[in-house]
């Protein structure tokens, strides 16, 4: 009989470390200089998610409800297309984005950095994030900034689903359909990453494609 124990994260206490007032009030005034910053009229849109980003705030969106704010957005700037870039957790916003017949057909190219949304089926995420007892400096910086702040703890403990956030390769669209063409996805990854499992995604993205490219010659790069 072995001592191996299941992390079940919709079941399992959240377990999450208070913060005091000061730091909450730091993370405003850096805000508050931000958004009255001269934005250079740069068009980009970029969104925070406010559950994941060191604030006293809502629990994180339902799926579907997040989509549907997100295409308010962007119908509010009278955007018919746009290139989708994200980063970590952001990520599974674009998985969302991706798999919604409303928002995917408006997305052009994809830019995901460090992704965590795929191959969320296997243990690396969920147990890393979660579950790893902090052992190295670095690791005790994700341990108590990341996975130990209130919001974070919530958002994955209760509102995670990994089998409504992982992405299969498939649904990045390269290939194109329908007449439709396909669309160009850069994938960067990390050497050294704490969270994720990258060689095993590199290895999963890159199996049977051709480097620089598929059949239909449109690319794929991934950046290491």
């Amino acid at each position: 009989k072995g001592n191996a124990r299941s992390i079940r994260l919709t079941l399992d206490k959240v377990d999450c470390l208070h913060r005091s007032l000061l730091w909450y009030l730091c993370v405003s005034v850096v805000d508050t200089i931000t958004h009255y910053a001269d934005d250079a009229g740069v068009g980009i849109i970029a969104l925070e998610i406010m559950p994941i980003s060191s604030r006293i705030t809502h629990p994180a969106l339902e799926e579907d409800v997040m989509v549907h704010e997100i295409q308010a957005i962007v119908k509010h700037h009278d955007w018919s297309r746009f290139i989708l870039v994200s980063h970590s957790y952001g990520s599974i916003i674009s998985t969302h984005l991706l798999k919604s017949p409303l928002s995917a057909p408006l997305i052009s190219h994809i830019v995901l950095v460090d992704p965590v949304s795929f191959l969320l089926h296997l243990p690396n995420v969920a147990y890393n994030f979660t579950a790893r007892q902090p052992v190295q400096a670095n690791e005790y910086l994700l341990w108590y900034f990341g996975s130990k702040d209130m919001g974070v703890a919530h958002s994955l403990a209760r509102r995670f689903f990994w089998s409504q956030n992982i992405i299969w390769k498939e649904d990045l669209g390269m290939e194109g359909e329908n007449g439709v063409e396909g669309r160009d996805v850069t994938v960067v990854l990390s050497g050294r990453d704490l969270i994720v499992d990258n060689e095993g995604v590199r290895q999963y993205l890159t199996a049977s494609v051709l480097e620089g490219g598929i059949p239909n010659g449109n690319a794929v790069h991934m950046m290491n």
